[in-house]
């Protein structure tokens, strides 16, 4: 996000479009990958209820190819 256009609530509200379209459409769980040092990403990931998705479940749903050394991913159940 451009630094002019942080903390205006831009990405949380494409966010939470984003998951009520993958909703209606039957989607459910919505993953997100953001890097470790990326503070502002990790932050709205949890305030839009994500969680640190762990190991296991990142085997259980064939998601090894995300799991990079300085990647995070999070999840949420819709």
């Amino acid at each position: 996000m451009h630094p002019n256009f942080r903390n205006k609530g831009v990405a949380k509200t494409l966010s939470e479009l984003v998951i009520n379209d993958a909703k209606q459409k039957g989607i459910k769980i919505v993953i997100i990958r953001t890097y470790k040092n990326n503070l502002p990403s990790i932050q709205l990931a949890k305030k839009l209820g994500f969680n640190k998705i762990k190991k296991d479940l990142i085997e259980y749903y064939h998601l090894s190819n995300l799991n990079k050394k300085n990647l995070i991913v999070y999840y949420k159940k819709i």
